[in-house]
């Protein structure tokens, strides 16, 4: 029989939560976009300022030849116009189109209404308090040609992001990297080794900021499950893995606006350790190289949380780790796995393409 975590972690429809809900087009025209070929999404609610922003950089798009649908779909059920529709209105944008949920569906509901109201094939999703860069759907639609006859069909493509921080934040910003020159389209690809080396749920990163997702393949794996919250949005890669092909970009196509979100608050971290720690728990009952660095993988999972919180003041005790699992750790089997993850990350980025 199976154990509790592994029946949490069961792939299962989570679009049937959704479907008998209405959900209407309150603004769009079909007919002006008749055949689109990618289906920009963007999930929100109640912040029609942040909103905006994001619309425009997916409006802005240089290099595109091809039709694309914006789809915004509003998870504030109002009866009446909100200040979300009347800004919309307002830009009066011809491949916009905007939905609205009759009942509010939670946010991972909102973002599984988004996949099933989407007309394309692939799916680019940006969060509302995100950005896209000019060339992102031209690069999104290079990759697609450039690997349409790969053995594993793609199924995700992390857009890689620059950090845009608030100025409240506490944030020091870290110098970038000079990278190896490659073409624009190269891939950084995930297998199970970046799982093993990543070790918690946050391995391959959100999907936001225009990242490419094959819709026929998130359909298949039956969308975002609310029960793995906040971390939902990260299992649908590590589900893809072995039948589909899972990348990152090696060039940023998107801008994470830190601190517009709700990362800093105190309970969205503390519920990121105890997703990273229950990922852990299931990994480890897999793969023996999780289980030998577990304590260790948590170890690095508290630092990075610990450290996001201080730039915005929060923290995290010692009395709150407890409450997930207790600290225990080798600082040797920590060097040890920095090592194996610097090494992975070496040959992936030499090796992109």
């Amino acid at each position: 029989m199976e154990n509790n975590l592994n029946l949490k972690y069961k792939i299962k429809d989570n679009y049937k939560k959704i479907k008998d809900i209405p959900c209407d087009l309150k603004y769009g025209d079909y007919e002006s976009t008749p055949t689109p070929r990618m289906s920009v999404v963007i999930p929100t609610f109640g912040r029609p300022e942040l909103l905006k922003n994001t619309i425009l950089s997916a409006v802005n798009q240089e290099n595109v030849d091809f039709q694309y649908e914006i789809i915004v779909v509003d998870n504030e059920a109002t009866d009446n116009e909100n200040d979300t529709e009347k800004m919309i209105r307002e830009l009066n944008i011809d491949n916009i189109f905007y939905y609205k949920n009759r009942v509010n569906v939670k946010a991972l509901g909102n973002w599984n209404r988004c996949i099933l109201v989407a007309r394309a094939d692939w799916i680019v999703m940006c969060h509302d308090d995100d950005l896209m860069k000019k060339d992102c759907l031209n690069a999104m639609n290079q990759i697609i040609i450039q690997h349409q006859k790969d053995k594993k069909p793609i199924g995700y493509v992390r857009s890689s992001a620059e950090a845009i921080y608030s100025e409240e934040l506490n944030a020091i910003k870290r110098n970038e990297r000079k990278k190896l020159s490659k073409k624009k389209t190269a891939l950084i690809k995930y297998n199970y080794m970046d799982v093993l080396c990543g070790g918690g749920a946050t391995w391959a990163g959100a999907p936001t900021c225009g990242t490419l997702i094959n819709r026929k393949a998130i359909i298949e794996l039956g969308g975002y499950n609310s029960e793995l919250s906040p971390c939902a949005d990260c299992y649908i890669p590590y589900f893809m893995l072995g039948k589909y092909g899972v990348y990152r970009t090696y060039y940023d196509y998107g801008q994470y606006r830190w601190g517009e979100n709700d990362t800093y608050k105190k309970s969205t971290l503390i519920g990121l350790i105890r997703a990273y720690y229950e990922f852990l728990e299931l990994l480890s009952e897999k793969y023996f190289v999780v289980r030998v660095f577990k304590n260790e993988h948590y170890a690095d999972c508290l630092n990075y949380y610990r450290s996001k919180g201080l730039e915005a003041n929060v923290i995290i005790t010692s009395e709150e780790i407890n409450d997930i699992y207790p600290l225990k750790y080798s600082k040797s089997k920590l060097k040890i796995l920095y090592l194996l993850r610097r090494i992975n990350s070496g040959i992936k980025t030499i090796f992109a393409r």
